[in-house]
């Protein structure tokens, strides 16, 4: 249904996440590396189209304010091949979500294929709490 889109689906994954927090339920924060990455899903998951499948890597896109991503090296435009020992190619999108997210304090180790470098660069990044910065009001 939005396979066309590029859209930054972690965002929507954060605010989903840390909706219960805002309503006072006391859920814990949203855990990784604080990035906004998209798909390069290019079709619909055949078998639920609301949920695309990576077929080669997940985008950076920007990062979140004091994001563990751009301290650890990561830059804009890089393109995440691998999350630990796992590639993300033909995996759901939100399963990549689930690898790159983690308790705070454990690392993830994802492989980059970056512009104008002629080998996949490596970085291991520590998961920390994602720091959400406050909603503007809308104009009225």
């Amino acid at each position: 249904m939005f396979s066309h889109l590029r859209i930054p689906l972690l965002v929507l994954g954060i605010v989903l996440a840390n909706f219960g927090v805002l309503k006072g339920e006391g859920t814990p924060p949203l855990c990784g590396i604080g990035v906004v990455i998209v798909g390069d899903a290019k079709a619909p998951n055949p078998q639920d189209p609301s949920t695309p499948i990576v077929q080669d890597h997940v985008i950076v896109k920007s990062f979140m304010p004091d994001s563990q991503a751009a301290k650890g090296g990561l830059l804009k435009d890089d393109e995440i091949t691998q999350v630990d020992d796992t590639k993300v190619a033909g995996m759901k999108f939100k399963d990549v979500l689930k690898l790159i997210r983690g308790e705070a304090g454990t690392s993830v180790k994802l492989v980059v294929v970056r512009k104008g470098q002629a080998e996949p660069l490596s970085f291991t990044i520590v998961r920390a709490a994602i720091n959400m910065p406050p909603a503007k009001p809308a104009p009225e």
